[in-house]
């Protein structure tokens, strides 16, 4: 309940609405401060207004803005709660939510409304007559009807029912204090994208420089490629900073001092509200990294909170040629400049310097042998996409790469074949151990490597590869591990599902280990086959036998390949286009199907099996599903289609689960359809998914008034605490509450798990009946009783 009363009643100052602008009434009855601002992220949505706070109270008047009529109200157990929606004269839309009460004659066009239904839940929409009202005028109070903790959810639509920031017009509270700057990221886009060496995102934090008056990053970071930049910022307002973090309203990006793209949170369509994941990194906060801005607008973003700027504009473009989009820059160190302002005009900056460097290349050579005077010799062509010269060393080593001695030292261009000379057999004592290696080193300190193994004496026939994917958006990347010491690099070759095979490049990580990027193909659907081989040296046995064949240099012979390892690999590519399309478990329990336009890119998705388990009152039917790849948003849903086994007679009770990050299991939804034997629900990303059997009933409890009270007041409120912990109570009309044998409209609260209702007419003395009957989404029901006692 309200304790203290605060009076308002006044309009805001001319000087802060824009320009030409009516000045709108302050639209609640409390000392002005913000919870949340416009295009905070929600999940799945920006928020769409002001939170305007009420210092954990109920019931200030609520104003309207100015002249104009009610055009909607509602009432709900979920969502907006009590809300009301006035059409102003100037053509926009206003709209108060989470409301404890309306005020007539609202309230009694609301009431008549349940009582014709029968239900709390009403939708009224109204013409303009019907109940009209003036600058100041009392519409409701402000409570937490709905979700959420008491306050007053403000919203600003324009004439063509936009949501639109009312801190543009007006809706401002005092703030003196710049945004914060916390973290900063920078993340490849696509597969010959790097940032410091990797492909995934690459968040880091800022620290605040008092002698620069802004947040710097503590190192240079290493880029090449596409690149898009993003930044976890937070602003604050003077009356509610100790509790709250808003949105910023402006955020920039500078590169080399020019401004490369901005974002401005002015205004969204309803229609486009769930590409707030395009304005958020997505992949970021699916690992755990948080909510960054992206500084760059993604493929398909059609928010209009970029101005004049494209797709593709912002994006990094390092070390790569430019295609009219985005920012070239040319090898060397930039300066990234993040700016972020607050409505207010309050700003704060952050700074980091990237080095924009490709990594250089050891491209394929041969190890070979001149017939006569057994000398050795390795050669290999080294290779900078940035033009750089590289310092290029051979080196050998006799103890498995323990220690390496070096043989020659040179500089040479990008694209140079290099030779290491002849070295006489000698030289390489003991033979059996030898190990070459040559290394280009770019003038950055990057380097790339190639080993070379002639012989050994005593070798076992196989080795044992591990390889591992990490699957991303359009490639796959694969680490290639070794037991054993290979003669060169492994030959990696793609079988795609039309049989066309190509073979790709492999690049050395270290004595025993490769990567290899496999690149998805979206003119083709099905298993894509990776065979990886690997070369050994020749044994002594085999020295005397191996026929030498003639390499293109002359003089020079090449050691033959023995192939000794061998693994295969596949990986299952389904696509799905903006035709459409669907991804199946290869158990065909588990399917995903995509209406057309429902991706921004092609996606390279797959799902399979994955050990899990549910919970004792929660368990799993059947075995849980993983969908890739999950850091990607659609645009708009899919449908998950979960299958379940024809021994299981009681689909009723299964809903369609998602493991969340924590590993707990949150209800989706119950689409059942026996028929097919199916559990379907939507969805807007892939993740993990089960079906899993609530056969649980509700919780029922504290039944007010008690069994047996004696109660003088003749009209009670009456209530009880409703919960279930499984896939949750979701339909008004599975929630009764009946006084002698006579269901009451009553008010279900889901945050406080209450429902209450009080008699319209005082009751007549002595013995009354309370019951409450509950029913959860899968239809398990609970019931209680309470008799007591009118005086």
């Amino acid at each position: 309940m309200r304790i203290q009363h605060f009076s308002f009643i006044l309009a805001l100052l001319p000087g802060l609405a824009r320009a030409g602008e009516p000045a709108y009434h302050w639209p609640l009855d409390a000392r002005p401060a913000l919870t949340s601002t416009f295009g905070e992220y929600r999940t799945g949505h920006p928020h769409a207004g002001l939170d305007l706070k009420t210092w954990g109270q109920e019931g200030f008047p609520v104003f309207a803005v100015d002249d104009g009529y009610v055009a909607r109200v509602s009432a709900s157990p979920w969502s907006y709660g009590r809300a009301i929606y006035v059409k102003l004269r100037d053509g926009r839309t206003t709209l108060y939510a989470h409301l404890s009460g309306f005020a007539p004659p609202i309230a009694d066009r609301v009431e008549a409304e349940q009582e014709r239904r029968g239900a709390y839940s009403v939708n009224l929409f109204l013409n303009a007559g019907e109940i009209s009202v003036r600058r100041g005028q009392t519409l409701g109070f402000s409570g937490s009807s709905g979700v959420g903790m008491p306050h007053l959810h403000f919203e600003l639509w324009d004439t063509a029912e936009r949501r639109v920031n009312p801190l543009e017009y007006g809706f401002r509270v005092v703030d003196t204090i710049p945004p914060v700057i916390q973290a900063l990221a920078l993340a490849p886009l696509n597969a010959s994208s790097l940032v410091e060496g990797g492909h995934d995102p690459y968040p880091f934090k800022v620290q605040w420089d008092q002698s620069r008056g802004g947040y710097l990053s503590p190192k240079q970071v290493l880029v090449h490629g596409l690149i898009g930049v993003a930044a976890d910022v937070f602003d604050q307002a003077d009356s509610s900073a100790s509790t709250n973090r808003l949105a910023s309203y402006r955020l920039r990006l500078l590169v080399d001092g020019a401004e490369a793209f901005q974002t401005t949170y002015s205004a969204f369509s309803f229609s486009d509200r769930h590409q707030v994941d395009l304005d958020r990194n997505f992949a970021l906060a699916r690992g755990g990294a948080g909510r960054f801005h992206n500084l760059y607008r993604a493929k398909g973003n059609r928010l209009p909170l970029y101005g004049g700027y494209r797709e593709g504009d912002g994006v990094l473009r390092a070390g790569v040629e430019s295609d009219g989009h985005g920012i070239p820059l040319k090898p060397g160190p930039h300066l990234l400049r993040v700016v972020a302002e607050d409505i207010q005009g309050n700003r704060s900056e952050a700074e980091v310097e990237v080095l924009v460097n490709a990594p250089p290349e050891a491209r394929k050579g041969g190890l070979r042998m001149v017939m006569w005077g057994n000398v050795f010799g390795i050669n290999a062509k080294a290779h900078d996409a940035d033009g750089d010269s590289l310092a290029v060393v051979f080196e050998r080593s006799v103890d498995e790469g323990q220690t390496w001695r070096t043989d020659v030292q040179t500089r040479v261009a990008s694209g140079t074949e290099v030779d290491s000379g002849d070295r006489s057999q000698e030289e390489h004592l003991p033979l059996r151990d030898l190990i070459y290696r040559m290394r280009a080193i770019d003038p950055f300190g990057l380097e790339a490597s190639r080993t070379y193994a002639p012989f050994r004496i005593s070798v076992v026939d196989t080795a044992t590869f591990t390889c591992t994917p990490a699957i991303y958006p359009d490639f796959a990347l694969v680490r290639i591990e070794t037991d054993r010491v290979l003669r060169t690099t492994p030959t990696v070759t793609v079988t795609w599902p039309n049989a066309r095979s190509d073979t790709l490049a492999v690049r050395q990580i270290d004595l025993r280990s490769y990567e290899v990027i496999v690149p998805f193909d979206s003119t083709v659907s099905g298993d894509v086959t990776v065979t990886v081989l690997g070369h050994r040296p020749a044994t002594g046995s085999e020295r005397g036998a191996l026929t030498l064949t003639r390499e293109t240099v002359e003089g020079w012979k090449i050691m033959p390949d023995v192939v000794f390892g061998r693994r295969t690999l596949t990986l299952t590519q389904q696509t799905v286009t903006a035709s459409g399309g669907s991804v199946r478990s290869p158990d065909g329990m588990a399917e995903a199907r995509f209406s057309p336009n429902r991706v921004y890119a092609p996606l390279f998705a797959r799902a399979e099996a994955v050990r899990a388990e549910g919970r004792p009152d929660l368990p799993l039917v059947g075995a849980a599903y993983r969908f890739t790849p999950d850091d990607v948003q659609f645009d708009g849903r899919a449908e998950l289609i979960l299958r379940y086994s024809a021994g299981f007679d009681r689909p009723g009770r299964l809903g369609v689960y998602r493991r969340s990050e924590d590993g707990a299991w949150r209800f989706v939804d119950h689409r059942v359809d026996a028929k097919a034997g199916t559990v379907s629900a939507e969805v807007s990303a892939f993740s993990t998914f089960g079906l899993l059997a609530d056969e649980t009933p509700p919780v029922i409890a504290d039944l007010k008034p008690a069994r047996g009270a004696k109660v003088a007041d003749r009209r009670p409120l009456l209530s009880a605490i409703i919960r279930d912990a499984g896939a949750g109570i979701w339909r008004e009309e599975d929630i009764a509450l009946a006084l002698d044998g006579k269901r009451l409209i009553s008010e279900y609260d889901p945050d406080k798990e209450t429902v209450t209702a009080r008699p319209k007419r005082p009751l007549r003395p002595g013995r009354h009946r309370l019951e409450v009957r509950v029913r959860d989404i899968c239809g398990n029901e609970a019931r209680a009783v309470s008799a007591f006692v009118i005086r």
